[in-house]
C-alpha cells in the first residue's frame, strides 16, 4: 500500500432540514468570509446542503458564521482542515470513466461520513474516486467508489469503512476485484438508474 500525502483546501459543509434556513446560512457564510467557492442546494430527503472550500481559517469562519445562523434548522456539519482536493473535484463535477482493475463501494447514512470517508481513502491509498454522491438519488445517504488496483482498493476502503464506522454511520462496504467492463461502466458514468 502506497501512502499518499496530499495537502489540498480546506472544505466545510453543513446540511440544514430547510431550505430558506440553508440559504440564509449559506449566504452568511460567504458574506462573513473569503472563501474559494461555494456549492449549494436542495437535496433529498428535502434538505440544503451548503459547501465551501478555501483556506482553513476562512473555512472555519464561514462555517461559524454557518452554524450560528442555520440554528436548529443545522442536521449535520463537516470541516476538514486539508481535504484530497479530488474530493470537492468530484462532488462538483460527478463520477469519472477512468478504467480500473477493482472498484471498492462504501454506502454511508449521512453526506458528511461519505465525504470524511472519500478523503481517508484517497490520502492513504494510491486510487481514484469514481465517484461520490451525497444524498439526492440515495434517501439521504452518501456513496464513495474508489478505482485502482485491488491492494489499493482494499487499502483505501479499509480507512475509508473505519473512518466511517467511528461515526456510527457506516452502511455497506464492498470490494469487486477484477470487475466486469460492463458493470464497471454503470459505476464510472452517471450513477443512476437507466442515466
Amino acid at each position: 500500500m502506497a501512502q499518499v500525502s496530499v495537502q489540498g483546501p480546506a472544505l466545510g459543509l453543513l446540511e440544514c432540514d430547510s431550505i430558506a434556513a440553508g440559504v440564509v446560512a449559506g449566504d452568511a457564510m460567504v458574506t462573513n468570509a473569503p472563501v474559494r467557492s461555494i456549492t449549494a442546494g436542495t437535496v433529498q430527503p428535502g434538505h440544503y446542503l451548503i459547501m465551501v472550500d478555501g483556506d482553513p481559517q476562512s473555512v472555519e469562519l464561514a462555517m461559524q458564521r454557518g452554524i450560528s445562523v442555520a440554528g436548529v434548522r443545522l442536521i449535520d456539519s463537516l470541516y476538514l482542515a486539508l481535504v484530497d482536493p479530488r474530493v470537492p473535484e468530484r462532488l462538483v463535477s460527478g463520477a469519472s470513466n477512468e478504467a480500473t482493475d477493482a472498484v471498492g463501494v462504501l454506502e454511508t447514512g449521512s453526506a458528511s461520513s461519505a465525504i470524511r470517508a472519500a478523503d481517508a481513502g484517497c490520502k492513504g491509498a494510491d486510487v481514484s474516486i469514481l465517484g461520490l454522491r451525497v444524498c439526492d438519488g440515495l434517501g439521504g445517504r452518501g456513496l464513495v467508489v474508489f478505482g485502482g488496483h485491488q491492494r489499493d482498493v482494499e487499502a483505501a476502503l479499509d480507512l475509508a469503512t473505519s473512518v466511517a464506522a467511528t461515526s456510527t454511520d457506516l452502511v455497506q462496504s464492498t470490494v469487486v476485484p477484477r470487475i466486469h467492463p460492463e458493470m464497471a461502466a454503470t459505476l464510472t458514468g452517471d450513477l443512476r438508474f437507466g442515466a
